[in-house]
């Protein structure tokens, strides 16, 4: 059974500007919109560790988010670019919880937010393992996708570059036809081996068959 998360961005006024031209304020998604949202945060959270590193700058910009789930309603403030949203559920609201006296959530609903941010690595690129439609995460941001890249090539150059890598990294976690492209390629793979292997044991048997064989003569001969 899948859990129902909803999740309001409260504040975005300790985030850079390229940040703040993201996300919407102050509006509760669920379902597939909670998803898609956990998952663009968790993006930009590693995009901003990355480029932090880069920089040798400390990790300054700070969300503040809500999420509901059964088990209880937290408040978080949650610091970007230190892949919070990587972690596992009770360790993102242990670090990030304004309030002292929460609750746990449960092991249902840790598990179903693990699978929401889960990913797997192609060539360097990460992607998430369960993606929510492009169209779903057009309803959550700020914007299309590609509303949003036009919107910050008129902004300066560094809010532009930062949207477009967002865009681009964006899309490449979420595109569907990569992944069903792997897993034919891995399931490809698998039929190979099993081919492989299946060849082999045949050759196997008929070089057995052919000892037999040759072994009988011989013993037809000795008599």
């Amino acid at each position: 059974m899948q859990q129902d998360f909803e999740i309001t961005i409260k504040s975005t006024d300790n985030l850079r500007d390229e940040l703040k031209t993201l996300f919407k304020t102050n509006e509760a998604y669920k379902g597939g919109e909670a998803r898609a949202l956990i998952q663009s945060l968790s993006v930009v959270d590693k995009m901003l560790n990355f480029k932090n590193k880069q920089d040798m700058k400390f990790p300054k910009d700070r969300i503040d988010v809500e999420l509901k789930m059964q088990s209880g309603t937290y408040d978080l403030e949650i610091p970007m670019g230190e892949n919070n949203f990587s972690k596992q559920l009770d360790r993102l609201i242990d670090l990030t919880s304004k309030d002292i006296s929460r609750s746990q959530p449960t092991q249902q609903e840790k598990e179903e937010y693990q699978a929401i941010i889960e990913k797997f690595g192609d060539g360097g690129i990460e992607k998430f393992k369960n993606p929510e439609r492009e169209s779903t995460f057009d309803k959550v941001l700020a914007g299309s996708l590609k509303t949003i890249e036009t919107i910050s090539q008129t902004a300066g150059e560094e809010t532009s570059q930062f949207v477009s890598s967002f865009i681009a990294t964006m899309k490449s976690a979420i595109n569907q036809k990569d992944q069903e492209s792997m897993l034919q390629k891995d399931i490809k793979n698998i039929l190979q081996i099993l081919a492989k292997n299946g060849k082999d044991n045949n050759e196997k048997l008929v070089k057995k068959g052919e000892r037999v064989k040759e072994h009988s003569k011989e013993l037809d001969i000795t008599k």
